[in-house]
């Protein structure tokens, strides 16, 4: 790593485990009560549907930071290892903030959405046609969706919210910036270019992207011509070699 990169590492850890501190504080205030902070008293004034779903998600973020803060430690930790629980973290963080500006109702209805989602965990189908798996626990998950989970019934309802926050977000951040037809993926594709632009050997991408495959990770090679035209040039003369003995052969000539 380079040794310019560290400070601004340590500054970053230095945010995380501030704002792992902020966290504790919210949800000491949220569970046990009012709170003195710096001399000025905090109480928390959420409804309960409000407090109980942001507090879950609160918790689950300062899991993901708390493992973030470790594996930030540690050396040789793939992306693809580290990305997930990022993204969790984000998550949270951000749904947290969309149901504290939303009514009750809202936060009720995230709350119902966990008992559904458990439910529909075990009732479920995988796959299509002759390909498909069926999971089930219930004899008729049809009838108990109706019944017990109405407002998850129906196309475009099996989800707490059809608001997508962080796309919302993102789409308002690129029209600011005046940036046309870009994706959040376009930033693994980034990454990924980076890499190879700097030499990385395809088959190091590949386990730090964690691409299946060769195949995934083949389109970048062509970033890096410089650690490929060895390669290709030994190839080459191969080539230009079995081509040579194939001309002499056609001729009744030897090459020895």
């Amino acid at each position: 790593m380079d040794t310019e990169e560290l400070p601004l590492l340590d500054a970053l850890r230095g945010l995380a485990m501030l704002q792992q501190e902020f966290l504790r504080l919210a949800l000491f205030v949220v569970s046990e009560g009012p709170a003195t902070f710096e001399g000025e008293k905090l109480t928390c004034t959420l409804g309960d549907g409000q407090r109980r779903t942001s507090t879950f998600l609160a918790m689950a973020a300062g899991q993901s930071l708390e493992t973030l803060l470790h594996m930030a430690k540690l050396r040789g930790i793939p992306v693809r290892d580290a990305y997930p629980v990022a993204r969790s973290a984000i998550e949270s963080f951000v749904n947290a903030s969309y149901l504290l500006t939303e009514s009750d109702n809202v936060a009720a209805r995230a709350i119902r959405y966990i008992d559904f989602a458990a439910w529909r965990h075990h009732n479920r189908k995988f796959g299509s046609g002759e390909f498909s798996i069926e999971v089930r626990s219930d004899p008729d998950p049809q009838a108990t969706l109706t019944q017990e989970y109405p407002e998850f019934s129906g196309k475009g309802n099996g989800s707490w919210t059809n608001l997508d926050v962080p796309t919302q977000g993102w789409r308002e951040d690129l029209r600011r910036a005046g940036i046309e037809n870009f994706r959040w993926h376009d930033l693994r594709h980034t990454w990924a270019s980076w890499l190879a632009q700097q030499g990385t050997p395809m088959n190091v991408l590949q386990e730090l992207g964690g691409w299946e495959c060769e195949a995934m990770v083949r389109k970048y090679a062509h970033l890096a011509p410089p650690q490929l035209v060895e390669h290709s040039e030994r190839i080459a003369s191969l080539l230009n070699g079995t081509n040579l003995a194939q001309q002499a052969k056609e001729k009744g000539l030897s090459l020895r």
